[in-house]
């Protein structure tokens, strides 16, 4: 999630998302990881773990994650 890390508006959104995805069968630490990397960090060093979904938000972030600006595999959802 591309949140600052001190931004207030982050923590209720993580947990909510955590909720979610509970609500849905996914468990944080059982059957799904989440690996958290704040918007004033390394987009390059996200797109380096490979992973297999990428959750973004705000309009930068989202755009360079989907045009392909970052070198994402088109196979991975964003």
């Amino acid at each position: 999630m591309n949140f600052a890390a001190d931004d207030q508006e982050a923590p209720p959104r993580v947990s909510a998302f955590a909720q979610g995805l509970q609500e849905r069968g996914w468990t944080v630490g059982g059957n799904v990881r989440i690996d958290y990397r704040w918007g004033a960090g390394d987009p390059e060093e996200l797109v380096a773990l490979a992973p297999d979904v990428i959750l973004v938000s705000g309009t930068a972030a989202v755009g360079a994650v989907a045009t392909g600006d970052l070198g994402v595999a088109a196979s991975t959802p964003v």
